[in-house]
């Protein structure tokens, strides 16, 4: 990862996997949009895996985030100290991704888009 990194926020994760889970028409934000979420930020996203959808669709319908990312979520807030602008650091930012392959690989993984 480089030095451009340390600039990520957990915030900033968080919402843009809610974007892209809505862009790709899911109603479930799971741990594989928080891993595409962390290469957009991170500069490393090629291209999506399925076609966009127009933001203008969902009519203010909130995606629903599965458990096992919402725990982590609340885990890494909590180590942040609840800040919500506080930005990872390269390292933590590692550690962050390294949860949510996990979560990618076993029962949170579960999304439908």
């Amino acid at each position: 990862m480089t030095d451009s990194t340390s600039a990520v926020r957990l915030t900033d994760i968080l919402t843009n996997a809610a974007a892209f889970a809505d862009l790709q028409g899911s109603s479930i934000v799971g741990p594989l949009h928080l891993l595409s979420a962390i290469d957009h930020l991170t500069g490393t996203l090629v291209e999506m895996d399925s076609p966009p959808r127009s933001p203008l669709g969902r009519g203010g319908r909130r995606a629903v985030v599965v458990p096992e990312v919402r725990e982590l979520a609340r885990r890494w807030f909590v180590a942040l100290g609840r800040d919500p602008l506080a930005t990872l650091s390269n390292e933590q930012l590692g550690d962050f991704k390294a949860d949510v392959e996990t979560l990618a690989g076993g029962a949170g993984a579960a999304q439908d888009g």
